[in-house]
């Protein structure tokens, strides 16, 4: 199975994990998940206990990526995965996308939690 930690202004927020068939899953870290100023990464996984679904997954992922397939296969070719994938686009891409979140594999989450202070 394959993560990226996603972080809001430096803090670990949760996970999104890719198993070996493409399906994604994703879930709050619980230090986030309880804490009274924490919010929901998406109005479609508000903050719970729970695990959620490829269903709900996917859409939030393609939606951080531009809409022009070029530049998606570009992309695609430049770091030598899938432009299908999302996931795996966003290993690279990830720290750069619309919006408070960032996601990063966790050989770079050191990385990135040093560089947010």
């Amino acid at each position: 199975m394959s993560e990226l930690d996603v972080l809001i202004e430096g803090e670990l927020i949760g996970r999104v994990r890719m198993n070996k068939a493409g399906r994604l899953s994703f879930d709050y870290e619980p230090r986030w998940r309880d804490s009274p100023g924490s919010y929901s990464l998406s109005a479609s996984m508000p903050l719970a206990n729970i695990t959620y679904s490829h269903r709900l997954v996917s859409p939030y992922l393609w939606n951080l990526l531009p809409e022009n397939p070029n530049i998606l296969q570009r992309w695609g070719q430049q770091f030598h995965v899938s432009p299908a994938s999302p996931f795996k686009l966003l290993k690279f891409v990830g720290a750069d996308v619309p919006g408070a979140a960032q996601f990063f594999p966790p050989t770079q989450l050191a990385r990135a939690l040093n560089h947010a202070l």
